[in-house]
């Protein structure tokens, strides 16, 4: 996730299973919903769950990774991506998969 841009399937099969695991179906029928939809994004410290939003968390790893690229001096990591990739504009093309 820290590389490469996240497909909106994978995203949507995770978001199932996290929801499936706090509202799913259980064997005696459906399970009560202990926090509200709004609630599971917000921090604990505002009364939410602190779950992170998979795709808000895709997209700041992947500035993170350019970020990096573009400060880092020396690196095996940088040196592989820039040899696949060219420079680190050409990511945004080479990542998102455009």
């Amino acid at each position: 996730m820290s590389l490469f841009k996240m497909p909106m399937s994978v995203n949507n099969i995770i978001t199932r299973i996290q929801r499936e695991i706090l509202w799913g179906w259980g064997h005696e029928g459906r399970r009560i919903a202990w926090v509200k939809c709004g609630n599971i994004f917000k921090t604990k410290e505002e009364g939410g769950l602190g779950i992170k939003d998979l795709k808000m968390f895709n997209m700041a790893l992947l500035g993170n990774g350019k970020w990096r690229l573009g400060k880092d001096e020396l690196g095996l990591w940088k040196e592989v991506l820039l040899s696949k990739y060219g420079s680190w504009r050409a990511l945004d093309k080479g990542i998102d998969g455009c």
